[in-house]
């Protein structure tokens, strides 16, 4: 017989990790200066050594 597994809601499904959530409060907190700085320098990162570069792996 089949062993029967518990079948998981929507919300456990896609639950976000928390590494993100922690991330996009953080982006929300800066001012539009400090954004705009990180966004630059991602921007010359991305340039300079794509994707790589920028997330600094």
């Amino acid at each position: 017989m089949p062993k029967k597994t518990i079948k998981k809601s929507k919300k456990e499904k896609y639950k976000k990790p928390a590494w993100l959530i922690k991330a996009k409060n953080e982006i929300e907190k800066l001012s539009d200066e400090e954004l705009d700085e990180l966004f630059e320098t991602t921007l010359k990162k991305l340039k300079k050594g794509g994707l790589r570069e920028a997330l600094g792996i």
